[in-house]
């Protein structure tokens, strides 16, 4: 990124986002990075269990589908049939510790709402 507009998302083992920012900022929700261009950076959340959540959720239901991508479907499917707020289901996913908005490698993440 070099200039402001858009974002960056990377949906991986940790999900990263970003943007560009002419202005050095600091926050407890973002980690600032140098960017490409001298005098910018780059203000980056990230959350370090990103799509492992979703292996990790298919293997507590026990899904034996040999098509991950039709079993995915599925679930993306039925979870479009709930309201906001998936009926009170909450998911803290500090599967691997924290990193935003609060660096801790000792948090442990939690489902509530089952």
């Amino acid at each position: 990124m070099t200039g402001p507009g858009p974002a960056y998302l990377n949906l991986g083992t940790a999900v990263v986002s970003g943007v560009f920012s002419a202005e050095y900022r600091t926050a407890t929700e973002l980690r600032t990075l140098c960017a490409a261009v001298p005098g910018a950076f780059i203000l980056e959340s990230v959350t370090k269990s990103g799509t492992r959540t979703i292996d990790w959720f298919l293997e507590v239901v026990g899904t034996d589908s040999p098509d991950s991508g039709s079993e995915l479907r599925r679930l993306e499917e039925g979870a479009s049939t709930l309201p906001a707020g998936s009926d009170g289901l909450l998911v803290v996913p500090y599967w691997s510790g924290s990193m935003t908005p609060y660096w801790d490698p000792l948090a442990s993440g939690i489902t509530i709402g089952w």
